[in-house]
């Protein structure tokens, strides 16, 4: 009969003040307890001030029942006749007490709303804290938060919070939170915010945290309206260092990779922290030939302009076969930062962990818009290699793309390749290209190219060449080009020995007579 049974505790007759005095328990015990997947504890409270809603506490204590039965146990707490207001101050408490933890794995906590109007979402706070098991038992326990029956509108005012507290702050590391939604239309994925806010812990715990946002059931084209934000707040700015910020995503057809934006934004902490934040984007489960269709945006706002040059965006492969490298493109777009700051970012792009032959084929792309041309002046890239073997240096070609600015802004670019940590004989072995095409060819007479070097033996000069190939363009206008190669801190009979290539092709011979090299 318990699969017949509902308990309901209705209070009446009393003065509403009492509520802050009442707790209801309900125990239950003598029944097998193959039963208790088939009970529904049901609490219904009517005929008070809605204001008292505040003052209750509602605890459902279960003793002398196999610890297996938990996992077949589902708690309903079911409010009506309230205004909604009021959802806003109701506090759900689940204890569990008696029971060998590691059933923490397989109980499943819902919290079911429905008869409220739809714009309460935004007012309910959903608390679950867990106190009284080993801290071990974190690994084990999944908190489910399931909705169903509201607009699809409302997803965007709801928030979770999930505050842990009591437990030892290492066990951060082996606690997971899922988020579970269905029922909804996908379309309102892009109005989801979902926050994981932690207190009460040492800041150092920060480094041990994943959080993990898992999407299913709905339709691959929807990971275009998704924005996954992560926002810390109350920490020390100096535990920035420390975190990071993993997105996993895995079950969407490979080609979906190409919609998803991942953003990260970070607000509230001292500017000079920048210089202290990783993000990593890991990516598995996807065939490698979807490298090339991501493109992840790193997104600042709020911090002073002149922090953009501590910051190092990161992107780290793994797990993917070494020929798709020649397929990645990595994508740094900034926006709503002075023009001025161009000069004090430096991107870097480090790899490590694939066969050095794969360095022939990356291409590193750098596309900047929407700044003054005349900013291009100040930018420097950096492309700093380590870990590979010298001999690799070799195949390594940097390309920079530059569309959409006026010509005459290439004469103020340049471009630095920085070595450092390989063997000096390896200059002989690196060739620097720059390929230049789409741009008028009078602008060919505007444009130096740089190449400084320092820090090398003087030997070394004589085995060094620079490539500068240069195609499709007037014959006339070879004789406005201009290299430069500016070199300091060497013997002056050095310059004898310093070769510099210039490759032309395609044109006709008397041309050459009109090529100066500086």
């Amino acid at each position: 009969m318990l699969a017949q049974l509902a308990i309901y505790c209705i209070p009446s007759g009393y003065p509403s003040v009492m509520l802050a005095q009442l707790v209801i328990y309900c125990t239950l015990s003598g029944y097998p307890s193959v039963m208790l997947a088939q009970l529904a504890i049901h609490c219904t409270l009517f005929g008070y001030p809605s204001e008292m809603l505040a003052h209750l506490a509602i605890y459902c204590t279960l003793s002398d029942y196999p610890s297996v039965m938990l996992a077949h146990l589902a708690i309903y707490c079911t409010l009506s006749g309230y205004p909604s207001v009021m959802l806003a101050q109701l506090v759900i408490y689940c204890t569990l007490s008696g029971y060998p933890s590691v059933m923490l794995a397989q109980l499943a906590i819902h919290c079911t709303l429905s008869g409220y109007p739809s714009v309460m979402l935004a007012q309910l706070v959903i608390y679950c804290t867990l106190s009284g098991y080993p801290s071990v038992m974190l690994a084990q326990l999944v908190i489910y938060c399931t909705l169903s029956g509201y607009p699809s509108v409302m997803l965007a005012q709801l928030v979770i919070y999930c505050t842990l507290s009591g437990y030892p702050s290492e066990m951060l590391a082996q606690l997971v939170i899922y988020c579970t939604l269905s029922g909804y239309p996908s379309e309102m994925l892009a109005q989801l915010v979902i926050y994981c806010t932690l207190s009460g812990y040492p800041s150092e715990m920060l480094a041990h945290l994943v959080i993990y946002c898992t999407l299913s059931g709905y339709p691959s084209e929807m990971l275009a309206h998704l924005a996954i934000y992560c926002t810390l707040s109350g920490y020390p700015s100096e535990m920035l260092a420390h975190l990071a910020i993993y997105c996993t995503l895995s079950g969407y057809p490979s080609e979906m990779l190409a919609h998803l934006v991942i953003y990260c934004t970070l607000s509230g902490y001292p500017s000079v922290m920048l210089a202290h934040l990783v993000i990593y984007c890991t990516l598995s489960d996807y065939p490698s030939e979807m490298l090339a269709h991501l493109a992840i945006y790193c997104t600042l706002s709020d911090y002073p302009s002149e922090m953009l040059a501590h910051l190092a965006i990161y992107c780290t492969l793994s797990g993917y076969p070494s020929v798709m490298l020649a397929q990645l493109v990595i994508y740094c777009t900034l926006s709503g930062y002075p023009s001025e700051m161009l000069a004090h970012l430096a991107i870097y792009c480090t790899l490590s962990g694939y066969p050095s032959v794969m360095l022939a084929q990356l291409a590193i792309h750098c596309t900047l818009f929407g700044y003054p041309s005349e900013m291009l002046a100040q930018l420097v890239i950096y492309c700093t290699l380590s870990d590979y073997p010298s001999e690799m240096l070799a195949h390594l070609a940097i390309y920079c793309t530059l569309s959409g600015y006026p010509s005459v802004m290439l004469a103020q670019l340049v471009i630095y390749c920085t070595l450092s940590g390989y063997p000096s004989e390896m200059l002989a072995h690196l060739a620097i290209y720059c390929t230049l095409s789409g741009y008028p060819s009078v602008m060919l007479a505007q444009l130096a190219i740089h190449c400084t070097l320092s820090g090398y033996p003087s030997e070394m000069l004589a085995q060094l060449v620079i490539y500068c190939t240069l195609s499709g363009y007037p014959s006339e206008m070879l004789a406005q080009l201009v290299i430069y190669c500016t070199l300091s801190g060497y013997p002056s009979v050095m310059m004898a020995q310093l070769v510099i290539h210039c490759t032309v092709s395609g044109y006709p011979s008397l041309v050459l007579a009109q090529l100066v090299i500086y």
